[in-house]
């Protein structure tokens, strides 16, 4: 028989090896992990914008020696220092004094530079990051202060790419778009659909087309143009006529004979006999008269409610008619058993000019960057009357009631 422990060990020696290689792989896959770890790492700090805190010194070449430099050249330099370039130290001269940065006077002539002079800043100064400054050298005036400079790092700079500029990014941007939403000018095209209600003849319809031209001056705006309107009403033709008619009848004695049994008894045989005269008449036709307009409004705006594409805004105004032409329709009488007398119309003769005040609500829906769309119920009264009461017509001030349809473009 086998012993106790056999199956230990061949066990042992059976699953050694998958245990080694196990081990293998998680210990290779944690070296990995560790690497990557470590490069993305450095990446990022070799990335990183964050200005390189410097000592308050010049860096000068080689020769240069900053722990010696005076407390006078140390410092800052301002926005307004004068940068130039470095002039050459003079023949014979060896060491640090060789490389030490001297003014450029107006009489001496720059010279190719040999060394890099950069400007520094303390590391206990706020630093702003401003663009790389590609310098062969750097000349500061004595008695100048090194001042809130700073350095990218040219690896940084030279792998940025290029963005396009979102104009709603830009500072003042918001602000121009604002100004421009609540100060700009407009124009638009519009149709109205409405019923003219007359206090004495049959209610008709009206229709005019305008142009409009606005300027929005934050929630108001005021607006003016042209447009053509085309009125009706009903006119009035009194037609006077004579005509045979029968104006009565009367019984015609035709026979009569004695009754033989009773002598004093006569019967008498008649006939109903009608009577004709001519009979004057008169009747009134009411043929479809219309009027052209030219309309000039002046309105004032005031928008009460704007929420994203949508705004509603109350509307008053005047609008100004001038009669441009007028369709009268001609009246006959066709029937030739009458005979025409005469024709009188008895329409009210319209004035030519009219004035009238406007009430409405514009509902406005912008659908593109520039585009709107506006319907407004409108009501009209007019202020003088239609028609001339100097030649004795009623002063009639009939009233509108319609709906209006406008596209709108702002600049």
């Amino acid at each position: 028989e086998p012993s106790a422990g056999l199956w230990e060990k061949i066990e042992a020696r059976q699953f050694a090896g998958k245990r080694r290689r196990k081990a293998i792989y998680l210990w290779t896959l944690a070296g990995l992990l560790l690497l990557l770890t470590s490069v993305t790492g450095w990446l990022l700090l070799s990335d990183s914008s964050t200005p390189t805190e410097w000592t308050p010194e010049y860096i000068a070449g080689d020769d240069a020696t900053p722990q010696n430099q005076s407390a006078e050249t140390a410092g800052s330099v301002s926005p307004e220092s004068e940068i130039t370039q470095s002039a050459a130290a003079p023949a014979g001269e060896t060491g640090s004094n060789a490389s030490a940065l001297i003014p450029l006077s107006e009489k001496q002539e720059p010279v190719k530079p040999q060394t890099t002079v950069m400007p520094v800043m303390p590391a206990t100064t706020k630093t702003a990051v401003l663009p790389a400054i590609n310098m062969t050298s750097v000349l500061v005036k004595e008695k100048t202060d090194l001042k809130e400079l700073s350095h990218r790092n040219l690896d940084e700079i030279a792998r940025m790419k290029p963005e396009t500029i979102d104009p709603r990014k830009v500072k003042g941007m918001g602000e121009y778009l604002e100004k421009r939403n609540k100060f700009h000018l407009y124009t638009g095209l519009g149709a109205t659909a409405a019923m003219a209600y007359y206090p004495s003849t049959t209610d008709q319809f009206t229709w005019s087309a305008d142009l409009a031209v606005g300027l929005k001056v934050h929630k108001f705006y005021f607006e003016t143009g042209a447009g053509y309107q085309d009125m009706q009403e009903r006119g009035i033709y009194q037609i006077d006529f004579r005509s045979r008619d029968s104006i009565g009848y009367f019984n015609a004695v035709v026979s009569f004979e004695v009754d033989p049994e009773n002598p004093d008894r006569i019967t008498y045989k008649t006939k109903r006999t009608t009577v004709y005269d001519s009979v004057e008449h008169y009747v009134l036709s009411t043929p479809l008269f219309k009027y052209s307009y030219i309309n000039i409004p002046l309105r004032i705006g005031y928008t009460f409610f704007d929420k994203g594409k949508f705004s509603v805004s109350a509307e008053a105004g005047i609008i100004f008619s001038k009669k441009i032409g007028s369709e009268i329709p001609e009246v006959s009488l066709n029937n030739p058993e009458y005979e025409l007398i005469a024709i009188t119309n008895q329409t009210p003769e319209r004035v030519d000019l009219n004035l009238r005040w406007q009430l409405s609500l514009r509902l406005n829906y912008r659908f593109a960057k520039s585009m709107s769309i506006a319907a407004q119920p409108v009501f009209t009264k007019y202020l003088n009357s239609i028609y001339d009461t100097g030649a004795g017509y009623p002063d009639v001030k009939p009233y509108t009631m319609g709906l209006r349809f406008g596209l709108y473009f702002d600049f």
